[in-house]
């Protein structure tokens, strides 16, 4: 990621294994629950898709990019990347975002 200072936005996308469902779920739960502690972490929102059940996206903003680098090498996020593994159908989407049109704090942007 090119400014190691800029705000970073993420979303990742995933969806279970119908049978895999709850497992995953408390997985994700485990790894926003630790993540939200982290100094870095502005905002670890999990959502589920509403036509789906087993489709959950996450929205994620860290301070910066080392904020995030700093994250995927923590304890939670290792033990995630372990268990959700075997969870899943296809690989996660990952999006990286960056507002482009700041507005005032609290709109246009998360």
């Amino acid at each position: 990621m090119e400014n190691s200072t800029q705000e970073i936005i993420l979303t990742y996308s995933v969806t279970s294994k119908p049978e895999c469902k709850e497992t995953l779920e408390k997985a994700i739960e485990a790894l926003a629950m630790a993540s939200r502690l982290e100094t870095g972490c502005l905002l670890y929102a999990v959502h589920r898709d509403v036509q789906d059940g087993d489709h959950f996206v996450l929205i994620e903003r860290w301070a910066s990019s080392k904020a995030l680098e700093e994250h995927i090498k923590t304890d939670h996020f290792v033990a995630y990347e372990k268990i959700s593994s075997s969870l899943v159908l296809p690989e996660p989407e990952v999006t990286y975002l960056t507002p482009l049109f700041p507005g005032e704090k609290g709109q246009l942007a998360l």
